[in-house]
């Protein structure tokens, strides 16, 4: 991430500092001390993006964010805004820490700050049931709590990745769906591995739903 200099400050007590890349801003406000008391790591730029929000005195927060297009009609463009406070139950934390960890060239006390607080975040941890596509054009599913790392695994020679994509190239993330809890995110990747390939299809193209294959057979 690179740092962006220029940045207005909104309080006396602490000073606010902006890093950026092409897929996250992160925004930390310290103390006189240098300490941490508050973070803002907005993540999924230009996709569905969320904000992840801590501070000392409010605690943890987790916000859908509007990137300002949806402006009921009008030809003028509005600023983002959080605009829903989603499910304080759950909060993809492998993600961030992944994500923190691709880009960490921060200072390493900055960094670990950072790293302890998501660490420390008491909501439960997302999980995710996806799909992949090989270069065969058959479709492999699984669950992870953090689809980007996984995935990049999977491309990755680095063994890291399941046996299955040995050989196969050209990958392609053609499915992925949130659950509250592993055991509910496994039960769904149970059924779905059950089903043909041409249920299979007809659930990435959406023609089935994937909460209705534990309601009755697809």
């Amino acid at each position: 991430m690179k740092e962006i200099l220029k940045v207005k400050q909104d309080s006396d007590y602490c000073k606010k500092r902006w890093f950026s890349s092409s897929d996250v801003d992160l925004f930390v406000w310290l103390n006189k001390d240098n300490v941490l008391e508050r973070f803002q790591l907005c993540y999924d730029k230009f996709m569905n993006e969320h904000a992840f929000i801590w501070s000392n005195t409010d605690g943890y927060r987790h916000y859908a964010v509007s990137d300002g297009e949806d402006n009921f009609g009008m030809t003028l463009k509005f600023s983002p805004i959080f605009i829903d406070k989603l499910n304080q139950q759950r909060v993809p934390k492998d993600k961030l820490i992944y994500m923190l960890k691709k880009h960490a060239n921060l200072e390493k006390t900055l960094f670990k700050q950072i790293l302890i607080k998501i660490k420390e975040c008491p909501f439960n941890q997302c999980w995710y049931l996806y799909m992949i596509r090989a270069s065969d054009n058959s479709l492999y599913t699984g669950i992870t709590t953090d689809i980007d790392r996984r995935f990049a695994e999977h491309q990755s020679s680095a063994n890291k990745g399941a046996k299955y994509f040995r050989g196969k190239t050209d990958l392609q993330l053609v499915f992925r769906y949130e659950f509250d809890t592993r055991s509910t995110a496994s039960s769904y990747e149970a059924k779905v591995k059950k089903l043909n390939k041409v249920k299979k299809e007809m659930l990435v193209n959406g023609e089935i739903k994937i909460l209705e294959l534990m309601s009755k057979e697809a």
